[in-house]
């Protein structure tokens, strides 16, 4: 897989962009085998804890992007606050309980400060059981405003 830097390099116009697309082939690679080896032990921490869950798993799978987005402040640029975003900018719309999906969201900026646009991470799942019924989406969006992020995560 190409390194992010690389990936910043080959776009320098595009670095949400670029970082979406990386986050996505991480997250494609890692998500569907991640949530079959842990099902046991993340089951149980549903019955346990219910939503909680899904924290736990995204932690588990976006643990390689970590080490990732240092490359992005290396290459100048800033993510706030930290990828995948704060629970209380989240976005769940109200839909059945097996079929949820979650919208965290961050704002990429330049070091200077100015916004490069957001990243939304979007996690489906299930509120009756351990489920996650498709693959995480990670999105580039040009908003940088939480009022015009929140309003384009409603239109997806």
């Amino acid at each position: 897989m190409q390194a992010l830097r690389e990936r910043l390099e080959a776009t320098p116009d595009l670095p949400v962009e670029a970082v979406a697309d990386h986050i996505s082939q991480r997250v494609a690679e890692r998500w569907q085998p991640l949530a079959e080896e842990r099902a046991d032990e993340l089951q149980r921490y549903f019955e346990e804890h219910g939503d909680p869950v899904y924290a736990r798993y995204s932690q588990l799978l976006l643990e390689p992007v970590r080490d990732d987005l240092q490359e992005l402040e290396a290459a100048g640029y800033r993510i706030e606050p930290a990828f995948p975003g704060r629970l209380p900018d989240s976005v769940e719309p109200r839909t059945p309980a097996e079929e949820r999906v979650r919208s965290f969201w961050t704002l990429v900026s330049s070091q200077d400060g100015t916004p490069r646009g957001s990243l939304v991470y979007r996690l489906y799942h299930d509120h009756t059981r351990f489920r996650i019924p498709r693959a995480p989406e990670v999105l580039a969006l040009p908003e940088t405003d939480p009022r015009e992020i929140r309003a384009a995560i409603g239109r997806l």
